[in-house]
C-alpha cells in the first residue's frame, strides 16, 4: 500500500511535467526502492524462500499492481485522481478502455496472486500452477498491449516508460522456463496405490472439451482472417454485428484474436492430443496452467473494452469513435466469449486429473 501515499507526493512535483522524468522516478522507486525496501525485509524475517529471486520480483510487481489499480481509479473516476502525471506524460495510450481494463485486471487479480505466490514461498508450499497462471496472464498481456501501441493509433505518443515494460516481458518467461525444467508435482499425487481409469462421465466431458478446442481452433482462423483484411461479406457482417471492436483503430483487439491465432491454436491440438491419449503428458496441466492464465487475462481485457468506456473527460478516444455491440448480437458475443474463459478452466482442471492419473499408474507399476 506504499504506492498510494508515493503516487500522491509525485502527482504534486513539477518535475513529473517531463517525461522523462516520469521515466526515471518509475525506475528509481519501483525496481530500486523498493527492491531495497525488500531486501531488508528479508533480512528481517529470514523466511524460507525470501531469499529467491522471485521473492523481489513478486514484491516489486505488487507494488506496481496497487500503482495500476490507482490508474484505473483514475481512469474511471472511482476517486481523486494521483496518476495523471503517468497517464500524461508516460503512457498516455492507457487513457482508454483497454488501459482500463488492464490495469484493473493488474491492481486486482495478479496482486492477489502476488500476495499468494509470496506466502507460499515464505511458508514452502506449492505454487508451481499459480505461478503458471500468472505467467500465462502477464505474457498475454505483453503480447497484445505493446505490439498494439506500436502498430496502433497510439504508435505517435509512445515515450520513454514504454521501456518500464520490459520486466513484465521477461521475468514470465524466466519463471515459467525455471518451473518447466522443474519435476511436476502431479508425480506427488495422493491417489497413488488406486487404478485410475476414464469412465463414461470423463469420455462424455473429454469429447465435449474435444468438440469446443475444434470450435475454437476455427473460430480463432475466422477471427485472423477479418483481422488480415478478409474480403468476405460473412467476415464484414460478423464485425458489424457481433465484435465491431475488432474494427478498434487502437489495434489491442486484433493483436489478441492474432495471439489466439498463432499461439492459442497449437496449445488447442496439443490439448487434443493430450486428451485423446492421457498417457505420459507431463506438462499438460502447465501449458493447461499458462493458457488459463493468458484466456483469463485476454478475454478481461477483450470483453470490458467492447462492453465499457472510458468517461470522456479521460479518454484518448474522440466522441464516435467506440463502437458499442449492437443490441442483437450481444447475445452471441457475451457466449462466445465467455465460453473461452470457462471452458479454459474446465480444461485445466481436466488437465491436473490427467497428471494424476498418468503419475499414479506409474506408481503402482512399482
Amino acid at each position: 500500500m506504499t504506492a498510494f501515499p508515493i503516487l500522491y507526493f509525485l502527482e504534486f512535483r513539477k518535475e513529473m511535467e517531463n517525461s522523462l522524468y516520469v521515466f526515471e522516478a518509475g525506475v528509481g522507486i519501483a525496481f530500486i526502492f523498493i527492491s531495497l525496501m525488500t531486501w531488508l525485509v528479508s533480512l528481517s524475517v529470514r523466511a524460507d524462500g525470501s531469499h529467491s529471486l522471485f521473492f523481489y520480483v513478486f514484491s516489486v510487481f505488487a507494488f506496481t499492481a496497487m500503482v495500476d489499480l490507482d490508474i484505473g481509479f483514475t481512469l474511471d473516476q472511482v476517486v481523486m485522481p494521483w496518476t495523471n502525471f503517468y497517464l500524461n506524460k508516460g503512457e498516455p495510450y492507457l487513457k482508454s478502455s483497454y488501459g482500463s481494463a488492464i490495469n484493473w485486471w493488474d491492481g486486482t487479480f495478479h496482486y492477489s496472486l502476488y500476495l499468494y505466490m509470496i506466502w507460499s514461498m515464505m511458508e514452502r508450499r506449492n505454487y508451481r500452477w499459480a505461478g503458471f497462471i500468472w505467467a500465462g496472464s502477464i505474457m498475454n498481456s505483453m503480447l497484445v498491449f505493446i505490439p498494439g501501441n506500436i502498430v496502433g493509433k497510439f504508435g505517435g505518443e509512445i515515450k520513454e516508460s514504454i521501456l518500464l515494460n520490459i520486466p513484465y516481458a521477461t521475468f514470465p518467461v524466466l519463471f515459467a522456463i525455471r518451473e518447466w525444467r522443474k519435476p511436476s508435482p502431479a508425480k506427488l499425487v495422493r491417489y497413488i496405490g488406486k487404478t485410475v481409469r476414464r469412465g463414461t462421465v470423463l469420455f462424455v466431458v473429454d469429447c465435449v472439451l474435444i468438440g469446443w478446442l475444434l470450435f475454437a481452433t476455427a473460430l480463432a482462423f475466422f477471427r485472423g482472417f477479418i483481422v488480415l483484411g478478409s474480403p468476405l461479406k460473412q467476415a464484414q457482417s460478423w464485425v458489424r454485428d457481433y465484435e465491431p471492436i475488432l474494427s478498434d483503430e487502437a489495434k489491442w483487439p486484433q493483436m489478441q484474436v492474432l495471439l489466439h491465432l498463432y499461439f492459442f491454436v497449437p496449445f488447442y491440438l496439443y490439448a487434443i492430443w493430450a486428451l485423446l491419449k492421457p498417457s505420459g503428458k507431463q506438462h499438460f496441466t502447465d501449458l493447461a496452467a499458462l493458457h488459463l492464465g493468458a484466456a483469463l487475462q485476454g478475454q478481461w481485457s477483450y470483453i470490458f473494452p467492447a462492453v465499457h468506456q472510458v468517461p470522456g473527460a479521460l479518454s484518448t478516444y474522440p466522441r464516435g469513435i467506440w463502437t458499442p455491440i449492437p443490441a442483437a448480437g450481444k447475445d452471441i458475443f457475451y457466449q462466445i466469449n465467455l465460453s473461452l474463459v470457462i471452458v479454459p478452466l474446465i480444461l485445466f482442471l481436466r488437465a491436473s486429473w490427467v497428471d494424476q492419473a498418468y503419475w499414479a499408474k506409474k506408481q503402482n507399476k512399482k
